[in-house]
C-alpha cells in the first residue's frame, strides 16, 4: 500500500463435508488460493516480471524468490494454454 509491504491476516472457518468427510474452506473473493496472495499482487508480479528480475520482485513483494518463480511459472503455463 503506497509503496510499502502490507500483510493481510485472514481467519476462515474450516468445514467438513458430510458425505466424503474432506475438510474445505469457503473461497475468498480476491485471494489466489494456490499462492496465498491476492489476485491483484499476482497480476502485478506477472506484469513486472517482463521488466524486472525475479530477485527484485521477491524483495519488493516480501516473498521468497522461489515463490515468485513458482507464481510466474504458473502464469507462463496459463499463457501457453491460450
Amino acid at each position: 500500500m503506497h509503496g510499502k509491504r502490507v500483510g493481510i491476516v485472514v481467519r476462515r472457518q474450516r468445514y467438513r463435508c458430510d458425505h466424503c468427510h474432506q475438510p474445505f474452506l469457503d473461497p475468498l473473493q480476491g485471494v489466489d488460493e494456490h499462492h496465498r496472495m491476492t489476485v491483484r499482487l499476482r497480476s502485478y508480479l506477472e506484469t513486472q516480471a517482463l521488466s524486472r528480475p525475479f530477485s527484485a520482485l521477491a524483495e519488493l513483494s516480501g516473498f521468497d524468490e522461489k515463490t515468485v518463480r513458482r507464481v510466474l511459472g504458473d502464469a507462463v503455463k496459463q499463457w501457453d494454454k491460450t
